[in-house]
């Protein structure tokens, strides 16, 4: 593979080093893992998910982050669909096209790396104190990355027709 090929996976490549990253942040006891609201306005429940111990044998319990403000449920949703987005422009980048056009393969494969990376990261933070899997951030993370590829199949639709 030459360097030209392999630098357009760079940008995947810095965005799974970055969700490791910021996956391998423990949580302190009795932190919430999201930032609280910044008003009492936003503090209505999103989800509602049962309290939790912050960490194993702790007396102290922390609410989940979705019971309060969804940014943590945000930022999955994002953090999923920005490694969706690179991955799947690295394959439009690797050919020269008019349309930026990803074949049903290229989705296909795409798909699967992230996903791959997801479990990998949900797994990893197994045993990072304070974090755990989380059956609701990995539907988050597909839903996310489900997102940009609407996204992205909508805008060669468009550039499609612009070009007939």
């Amino acid at each position: 593979m030459s360097f030209q090929r392999l630098k357009i996976w760079i940008p995947a490549i810095i965005w799974m080093l970055g969700i490791f990253y910021l996956s391998s942040i423990p949580l302190k006891e009795g932190v919430p893992s999201t930032p609280q609201p910044p008003s009492p306005v936003f503090a209505r429940p999103f989800l509602q998910i049962a309290p939790k111990k912050a960490l194993p044998g702790s007396d102290t319990v922390q609410l989940a982050a979705s019971s309060t403000f969804p940014l943590n449920e945000i930022f999955h949703f994002l953090e999923f669909g920005g490694l969706y987005f690179w991955i799947a422009f690295a394959f439009q980048r690797s050919k020269i096209r008019i349309i930026p056009q990803i074949t049903k393969k290229e989705i296909i494969i795409a798909l699967a790396i992230s996903t791959f990376y997801l479990f990998f990261d949900e797994t990893h933070q197994i045993f990072v104190p304070g974090r755990n899997f989380e059956f609701i951030d990995v539907i988050l993370d597909i839903l996310g990355m489900l997102m940009i590829l609407a996204i992205l199949k909508i805008v060669e639709y468009k550039l499609e027709r612009t070009h007939n």
